[in-house]
């Protein structure tokens, strides 16, 4: 029988700066892989802004919420979890559900 491949997508707004990402969501993805270690734990960021200047100025490629969603597709994982870690469900937050919601059909959970 074939492994179900599992992901948890943790999904930030995202900070520019190295120090406070590592101390901050660094921090909490470590928590969340060591709470769920049958997980691949995944990073997404909402902020659009975060992503350009993250590739841009650190020439670092962080995945917003679609692309995270579709690498997941495309690597194949069967079961998947979305963490945000958004404080306030605003505009980004209502995004994240949405860009999810659209890869819903694609996981078996």
């Amino acid at each position: 029988m074939t492994e179900r491949k599992k992901a948890l997508l943790a999904v930030s707004f995202g900070t520019s700066h190295a120090g406070t990402r590592e101390k901050t969501i660094g921090e909490i993805e470590r928590n969340i892989a060591a709470a769920y270690p049958e997980y691949e734990v995944r990073r997404a960021f909402t902020s659009g802004m975060i992503l350009n200047v993250l590739e841009k100025r650190d020439g670092i490629l962080i995945d917003n919420v679609a692309e995270a969603m579709n690498r997941l597709v495309g690597d194949g994982f069967h079961e998947i979890m979305v963490q945000p870690t958004h404080v306030i469900p605003g505009d980004e937050y209502e995004n994240m559900v949405s860009d999810v919601l659209m890869f819903q059909d694609r996981f078996d959970k």
